[in-house]
């Protein structure tokens, strides 16, 4: 590459079709802070991909109580590389980093409220944050419809040993 310096600094480069130009007295660029979107949500159970997941998943059924969280940080090429942070709120409360891994996979979670959150970190700029929330349903036999066929059964077999006794 070659190049050349002007009387007032600023330097033209160039080399096989490519052409720079550098003003030092231009001012920096503006740091933008990095944002994050949640792109797919993947569930382990039956392979199965949400690709617009949107602020909300709703309620999933026991079956997919494990699942991988995608999602990237679109920016400037030239700023400094994005890594991640990541907080199950509802099963933790520590942000866990992921470095530059634009996913988080969780395994066997219990029933109940969860909100997924992860944000940006570039440098020393921490980006906002995009969540999902989601509830993990019971399974089948802790369901409040399967607790009444028990209450129901037991006293069946008490009006059905009654009977028998007598």
């Amino acid at each position: 590459a070659e190049y050349t310096v002007e009387e007032n600094g600023v330097v033209w480069m160039w080399d096989k079709g490519r052409l720079a130009r550098f003003d030092p007295t231009l001012p920096a660029p503006l740091s933008i802070a990095p944002r994050v979107m949640i792109t797919s949500v993947e569930f382990a159970a039956d392979g199965r991909h949400d690709f617009t997941p949107g602020p909300s998943l709703g309620a999933l059924t026991f079956a997919d109580n494990s699942l991988v969280v995608h999602f990237a940080a679109p920016g400037n090429p030239f700023a400094a590389p994005v890594s991640f942070e990541v907080l199950l709120a509802g099963s933790g409360s520590e942000w866990v980093s992921t470095g530059t891994v634009g996913s988080a996979s969780f395994n066997r979670l219990k029933e109940g409220s969860y909100v997924f959150h992860v944000r940006p970190v570039a440098g020393t700029d921490r980006g906002a944050e995009a969540t999902l929330a989601f509830v993990v349903r019971p399974p089948w036999y802790r369901t409040t419809s399967a607790w009444i066929a028990y209450a129901a059964a037991a006293l069946a077999l008490l009006a059905f040993a009654a009977w028998l006794s007598s």
